[in-house]
């Protein structure tokens, strides 16, 4: 929290039901960077809160139950080259590889995503996610998905 100027690197974050984590990485009104990273297991595998600027570049974020990005508040984040792959995938709820909530405001370049349980990325209504399907790599055939009303698609 409050972090200016910083990079996190080369971590490899893993939690399971032995050792349980509801974030494995939160960034909160923070300006930094967490570049070639292996986060695995989390609920969340990386929550983005608050007035943040913060830049992820390829890391891998996996197997996380919730969400592999959970993005919130007047947050400006940049993903850069990340591979999101098989997050959300609970059987009774699934849930986005990417889920950004208003009035977050992130750019995505690059980043693949595959065999989310839910959509790819989740938007709130009314964001324009044509620069999210055109600069971003999707494994699956999945559609891009807004949240209408807070309910899952």
């Amino acid at each position: 929290e409050g972090v200016q100027g910083a990079r996190v690197s080369g971590f490899r974050i893993r939690a399971d039901e032995k050792a349980p984590l509801a974030a494995a990485v939160v960034i909160s009104d923070s300006d930094l960077e967490l570049q070639d990273n292996e986060i695995v297991g989390a609920a969340t595998g990386v929550e983005i809160r608050g007035k943040s600027t913060a830049v992820l570049r390829a890391n891998s974020i996996q197997d996380c139950r919730d969400a592999g990005i959970r993005i919130s508040g007047d947050s400006a984040p940049w993903l850069l080259y990340n591979a999101i792959l098989r997050n959300g995938r609970r059987t009774h709820d699934p849930g986005p590889g990417v889920l950004i909530e208003a009035p977050a405001h992130p750019v995505l370049i690059g980043n693949t995503f595959g065999d989310n349980g839910g959509q790819p990325v989740r938007t709130p209504e009314g964001m324009d996610t044509a620069a999210i399907t055109n600069f971003n790599f999707f494994l699956a055939a999945t559609k891009l998905a807004r949240n209408r009303g807070g309910a899952p698609h």
